[in-house]
This record gives C-alpha cells, structure tokens and sequence, in this order.
C-alpha cells in the first residue's frame, strides 16, 4: 500500500509540475510569439529564434519551471503523507532530466536544470515546516494537555 501511495503521490506531482509548465510556456508564447512562418520541426529555425528572445522570456519560463517544480514537490509531499522528502526530490530529479531534452539553448537549459530538484525540496520543505508550525496539529495538542 505503501508503494501505490509512493508512486501516485510522484505522478501526480509530475502532471502537476508538467500541466503548470505547459500554462506558463503557453504564456510566454502569447507574450514573446514567434514569428510567421516559422517551422519549430526545423532544429535550425528554431536555435536561430531562441537567439532572438529577450532575456525577459526566458526569466519568465525560468520563473515558470521554479513554480512548477516548487508546486510538483509540495503535492507530492502532500499525497505521500508529509513525511518524507523522497517524493518531491524524484519529482525534482525527473523534471531535471526531462528539462535536459529541451530544445534551449544551453546555457539556459544549465541554468534550469539547477532550479528543478531545490524547488521542488523547497515544496516539501514550506510543507512540512508548516504543518510543525500550525496550532492545530495534532502532536501540538497532545503535547499541551
């Protein structure tokens, strides 16, 4: 049972991450659109329009991924009972793969690929700090009476 919860708790926290990072590409895209007639199945199109981007675009996909990957790692944590890191570092670790098969440019998919898993541990973090820090937890309550 342990492992089921494990598991849905990593993929639902992946599809969170995933859903968040297509919401903010899709922004980006209407924000910074690209230009008529370009072919994004031509490596070489597309490498010599992502030269063309103004650092503002890429700050706001960057943004995007720290909030997906700090989202991914909170649900993950949530789902698996909030007692353990490992799923939303696995949640970091696959983002980070997966980020490594971007079509960026690489310096930026450097600089991405170091935000995913201390987002995502951030996640598990705020989590469990407030949940230690809520007055209404119950080992608070046992502790007073």
């Amino acid at each position: 049972m342990k492992s089921i919860r494990y598991i849905g708790s990593v993929a639902t926290g992946l599809i969170t991450a995933i859903l968040l990072i297509m919401l903010n590409e899709t922004l980006a895209n209407y924000l910074f659109p690209a230009p008529m007639g370009l072919d994004i199945n031509n490596p070489a199109q597309l490498a010599n329009y992502q030269q063309t981007l103004p650092y503002g675009a890429y700050a706001l996909i960057l943004f995007g991924y720290s909030v997906a990957s700090f989202t991914g790692g909170l649900v993950s944590t949530f789902l698996s009972g909030r007692n353990q890191q490992k799923p939303a570092l696995v949640v970091g670790a696959s983002l980070t793969l997966a980020g490594l098969f971007n079509y960026e440019p690489m310096g930026f998919k450097i600089l991405s690929s170091l935000s995913y898993i201390p987002f995502s541990y951030c996640g598990y973090r705020w989590l469990t700090q407030k949940k230690s820090t809520d007055p209404l937890s119950v080992s608070d309550h046992k502790s007073q009476s």
